[in-house]
This record gives structure tokens, sequence and C-alpha cells, in this order.
């Protein structure tokens, strides 16, 4: 009789496994002086712990893919966010924004019409894209001219598949979409009934069930196992079904996804053919927004974490985190949405929503791009009685300078590579904790990552000044009564600007190197009161202005004058903008910094320049100890 013994389950690897084997059998009377090692048992023992350990792998594997949190597989991320109604984002095709206006036609139609998907041309910073518009616009002339004043453009290729609906069809029945790079919100599905004569008014994608009736001429949009999207219709219950016959046209745009977004406007130039007959020498078209919005297709771990905002959501738009996830989800073109109650706003607004968007590329939504997501994202959704306001985002660019002492015994790392180590650190930083809404500096935080980067490093101490920048006009007197606010104290005797040359107001009208700093005006200064802002001469230290502006160092506020009529000439150096610099009163207790609303920290991107006032955005100074 075998001597009773027990087998450890809870070790699944193959060494283990095998071992565990072997000891079970050595326990066994049987076996109590067989040699396992070198015999050709081995060889079964092998085979028993490869099969227990590829079932052990095998079973983990199916528990971890029935989880959203825990599933790798792209399939079952998309089965299981299919589960609470999450459709992952297709590719999103660049969008712009055009006017065309056509003059001096050959006739005077009474109306003027731009097709559907007719064929626009583009050349953006050298390189050749094409865009469709997908919905068709008509427009009078007004003064001889006629004008579309707001063409939105979709980069990519249109493309169409057909299929006949064979007979029988189920509701279970897919339609593949052959192209994985397809930007699903240009779908247009359209039905040729009997597979006879023209084809149908385009059926509508199903976003809210609830209004889907027996007759609703509508289709259902997923991604399937193999990363394509397919589309299927209704039962006759929820949704009209196709019938036998029937062919199935399927228009859609194929696009090149990020490759098409640009910043600027200005590095957009645009053609197409004749429109409605009329000559390209009849016509202009402007850039109202340049191309932006471009998109990948959704990744598994954005829609493991979209689908269950998605999920809370539920198609409406109440709460702020209800507006921040419809905009994210619908505007790929955003990289940080913050959204507030008039009651949190300052001065209070109620009955309004604040929504500030920061965009990947460039600074600020368009007029056209801000009317869009009302119309067509939020007001669907809204309370009727909801106003949504706009504000644009305001940047606060943060300078660091990093002061590190370290053991040059404790390392085998040189001074200048310590030195790099530090200040990628701090670009990885700000990456990662900035760069977005609702995103505070913590200088104990930054200070400790860098204490962490080797043993070797006694010290660290981060100081930082903020700068903003100013819209200022060469040659043009300034003459704009702003307000700006840094989102910290200003240290009294640190405002900078970068160097300019001033207009000074004498007889000569001569151009003076200068510079704008502030004046405390008690002595000494007084860390909770106010300052005056005026303009020095660089050169022979005169006063060239002694009052442009006014500072308020304990909320950070400065004033410029309107009355002041502060003239630039030109920025010295390679300086482009007007910079505002500040030193910060940094609090006692930690030095943070929490900007507003819509205030979004990066870090400085300018280099050094020592002719035009500027410094490097990261300054690292590393010293070995002294012994």
């Amino acid at each position: 009789m075998a001597t009773s013994s027990n087998v450890r389950v809870t070790e699944l690897d193959f060494d283990t496994i095998k071992t565990n084997i072997k000891n079970y059998l050595r326990n066994q009377s049987q076996f109590t002086d067989f040699d396992f090692d070198a015999s050709n048992m081995s060889v079964l023992l092998d085979i028993l712990a490869y099969n227990t350990h590829y079932n052990a792998v095998l079973a983990n594997m199916v528990s971890n893919e029935m989880f959203l949190d825990t599933a790798i597989k792209r399939s079952s991320v998309v089965s299981l966010a299919k589960q609470i109604s999450y459709t992952p984002r297709s590719m999103r095709a660049a969008q712009a924004i055009v006017s065309i206006a056509v003059s001096n036609t050959i006739s005077t139609p009474t109306y003027l019409v731009l097709p559907a998907f007719t064929l626009f041309n583009s050349i953006i910073d050298g390189t050749s894209y094409t865009f469709y518009n997908i919905n068709a616009y008509s427009t009078t002339s007004i003064a001889g001219t006629y004008t579309f004043p707001a063409v939105t453009l979709y980069q990519g290729r249109q493309l169409s598949y057909y299929y006949t609906v064979q007979p029988n069809p189920a509701p279970t029945v897919r339609y593949q979409i052959p192209n994985i790079n397809v930007d699903t919100t240009t779908l247009q599905v359209q039905i040729q009934y009997g597979g006879v004569g023209g084809f149908s008014a385009p059926w509508s994608q199903v976003t809210d069930i609830t209004n889907v009736t027996g007759d609703s001429q509508v289709f259902f949009l997923q991604e399937n196992t193999s990363g394509y999207y397919e589309i299927f219709f209704g039962d006759n219950v929820i949704g009209k079904n196709v019938n036998a016959g029937d062919v199935i046209q399927i228009l859609y745009m194929v696009t090149d996804g990020t490759s098409a977004n640009v910043s600027t406007a200005a590095s957009v130039s645009w053609s197409t053919n004749t429109i409605d007959g009329e000559s390209s020498a009849n016509r202009v078209i402007t850039t109202l927004s340049a191309p932006s919005g471009g998109a990948s297709q959704e990744d598994i771990d954005t829609v493991r974490f979209r689908s269950l905002f998605n999920y809370s959501t539920q198609g409406r738009a109440v709460t702020k985190n209800d507006y921040a996830n419809l905009i994210m989800e619908n505007l790929p073109g955003a990289e940080s949405v913050n959204v507030w109650g008039g009651e949190d706003n300052v001065p209070p607004a109620y009955g309004k929503t604040f929504i500030s968007i920061k965009p990947y590329n460039g600074y600020v939504l368009t007029d056209a791009e801000q009317n869009n997501i009302i119309t067509n994202i939020l007001k669907p959704r809204a309370m009727v009685t909801t106003q949504h306001e706009f504000v644009d985002p305001i940047y606060t660019y943060v300078t660091f300078v990093v002061n590190i002492i370290y053991d040059d015994t404790q390392t085998n790392l040189s001074q200048d590579a310590l030195s790099q180590l530090a200040y990628n650190n701090v670009v990885s930083f700000t990456n990662t904790n900035l760069n977005r809404f609702n995103a505070p500096f913590y200088k104990s935080q930054l200070e400790q990552q860098i204490m962490e980067l080797d043993s070797s490093i006694l010290s660290a101490n981060v100081t930082y000044d903020l700068q903003k920048r100013i819209p200022v006009i060469p040659n043009v007197a300034y003459t704009a009564a702003d307000v700006i606010i840094f989102p910290c104290k200003i240290h009294p005797n640190r405002l900078r600007s970068n160097y300019f040359y001033y207009v000074f107001p004498a007889a000569d009208g001569s151009f003076h190197l200068a510079q704008l700093r502030d004046l405390p005006n008690q002595s000494p200064p007084d860390y909770n009161g106010t300052g005056t802002l005026y303009v020095i001469d660089l050169d022979t230290g005169e006063v060239l202005n002694d009052n442009v502006g006014t500072v308020y160092y304990p909320a950070g506020k400065i004033t410029l004058d309107a009355e002041a009529k502060l003239t630039v000439h030109a920025f010295a150096g390679s300086a482009t903008e007007f910079y505002a610099n500040v030193g910060v009163q940094e609090d006692k207790e930690s030095g943070d910094i929490f900007p507003a609303y819509n205030e979004v920290l990066v870090l400085d991107d300018t280099a050094a320049d020592p002719s035009a006032g500027l410094d490097n955005g990261i300054t690292i100074i590393i010293n070995p100890t002294t012994k």
C-alpha cells in the first residue's frame, strides 16, 4: 500500500513542478530507492511537468482575460468593453475648417453647391495630403461672391465597399469594413433595396438605444476580434433589419491619423477641382482652423481606462466629469480638459458650465472648433437650460535651477553623466506631472525623485521662476489694461522681462536696450505689499519710464497701465515674444504651486541667449562634496 502524501499545487513553474512530482514519488514505497534522474523516468517526468505547467499557464491566462483590468489581449479588452457599451475609438482624421469664396462666376446661379466628398489637395510643410468634405454645402450670392463660411475637411482617402444581403439575414450577420485605418466618424451606410434603383438616404449609427424602434433605419458599430470595425443591423424590434437581395453601400474615409496635424494655418495651402463648374482661378480658400485632431486607433490601455468612465457617463452631460469624458472621447485632438461649474468660478456665474481645453497642436481652440463641440457633442446630451462657455487655457512656464551635492567616491558616474541624468529626470517629471489641467507642482516630489537617481547624491535643492508670455506687437503702443495673474506670491525685486529695444519718449526718438523690472513701493520691501513696474536702460542704468504698471506681490498680480503706452521697437537676440519672469515667494512649508482652473504649468522651452536676457529652461548645478 502506497504511503499517503501531498503534492504542492501552489508552485507552478516547470522546475518546481518536476521537483514536487519527484518528491511525491519518493514518498511512495514502490519508488523509495529509485533514481529518477538517471533513468528514462526523467523523460516521463518532463512530460508530466510540461503538461501541468502548460495547463497552469493557460488557466491563469484565461482567468486574467476574463477581467478588464487584467486582460492583455486586445480582443479580450474590446470584448469586455463591449459589455459596458463602449466601442473603441478608431483612427481619427485630422480636420481643418476653411472658408471658400467664389467670385466672377461664369453664370449667376441662385445657389452654388459644394457636393459631399469633394476632393481638396493640401500641402502641409512640404508634404501632400488629400482632404474631403463629407457633408454637402450650399450658399447664395452676396455682392457677386458665393461664400461657404465654414467647411469642415477630413484628411484621408474616400473608399467604398458593397455587400449583398444573403437570404434569411439574421441580426447576427456582421459586415466588416475591410480597412483597419478607417475613421468611423465618417461612415455613411446606404441601402439599395432589392438591388435595384438608387441608394437610400444614409442610415444613422445608434448612439442612444432608447430612441430606437423596429422601424428605425439605424446600424450598430463594433470592433471585432481581428481589430477591424464591422456594422450590423437590428432585428425589426430594436432597429430595422435588411432583406435578402439588398445591397449595402459603406462609404468611409481611410486616414493617416496624426501625420497631418499642424499647429499653424500658415503652413497649409489648398487647391481643389471646380465647384459647380467654376474655375479655380475664381476661388479663394482661407484656412480658419489648421488641420488637427488626427489620432491613432485607441490602444488597449486607453480602452481599459475610458470604457469605465464612459459607462459612468451613460451618454449624458450632467456632472463636470460627464463633460470631460464626452469631450475626451469625441475630440481626440484634446490633450487635457477641465470643466467647472459657475458656482466655482471667480466671479460666480450660476447656470453656466465653463470648459477649458488644451489641444495637442497649438495652444487654444478656434471659435469654429468650440462651436462644433457645443453643437455636436454637448448640446445633444446636456440639460436644455445649461449655458456653455469656453475659457482659453493660459500657460505658465516653469524655469528650474537644480543644485546637487554628491559624493564622487560612491558612484561610477562622471559629473557630466550625473548632470545629464538629473536633467532627463526633470524633463520626465514635467511630462508626467505637469502639462495638463489640475496638475500642481510639488517641489518636494521633484527633489525626492532627484535624490533617488543615484546613491551618491547627498542633497538636491530645486529653485524655480515662473514666466508669462505677453502679446506685444513691435512698434505698436501697448494700450490694453491687462491683468496678469501668477499662481504664486511674487518675490519683490525679482520681476524681469527679456531684453527689448525701447523707444525713449524724447526728441531724438532713440532706441535703448531695455528691460522691464519691478520696484517695491516700501523700503525694506513689503512681501505683502505693492510694487511699480519700470523700464530701465541696460547700458546706463537710466530709468526710461518709471511707471508702466503695478505689482501686488501676495496675489501674484501684475497690472499693465494702458496710459503708459509701452512701445517695444524690437526684441533683442533670439526672442520673438515678450516674457515676464518672476521669482517665487516660496511657502515656508512646501514651495508648491497650484494653478487655476484653466491654467497649465509647462516646462520653459527657451534656450539660453544672454543677448536676449533668456536662461535655459533647466539649469543643473552639480558639485562633489568637500571633505
